[in-house]
C-alpha cells in the first residue's frame, strides 16, 4: 500500500525541516501515460502548499537527451 500524499508531504517537510538541502528527482520516475512525470508533479504540489520550502532546498532533475529532444520513460535511462 503506498503511504497517503499527506503523510508524503509530512515526511518532506520533517526531512527539510531537519536540514535535508538537496531533492535528486528524474523526468522519467512515475506511470503515467506522458512518459513518468508523477514526481515532479507531487514535488510541484509540495512545493505549492508549502510556501517558503522551495527556498530551503536545491532540486536536481535528470533526464535524458536524444537528437536534442528531451526524452522521457524508459527510454530516457
Amino acid at each position: 500500500m503506498l503511504p497517503s500524499l499527506t503523510y508524503a508531504d509530512s515526511l518532506r517537510r520533517a526531512a527539510i525541516d531537519a536540514g535535508a538541502t538537496f531533492i535528486n528527482s528524474g523526468a522519467f520516475y512515475g506511470n503515467s501515460q506522458d512518459g513518468g512525470l508523477d514526481n515532479l508533479r507531487l514535488l510541484n504540489r509540495f512545493f505549492k502548499a508549502n510556501p517558503g520550502y522551495e527556498e530551503k532546498v536545491i532540486i536536481s532533475v535528470k533526464g535524458g537527451m536524444r537528437g536534442g529532444k528531451l526524452m522521457q520513460g524508459p527510454d530516457s535511462r
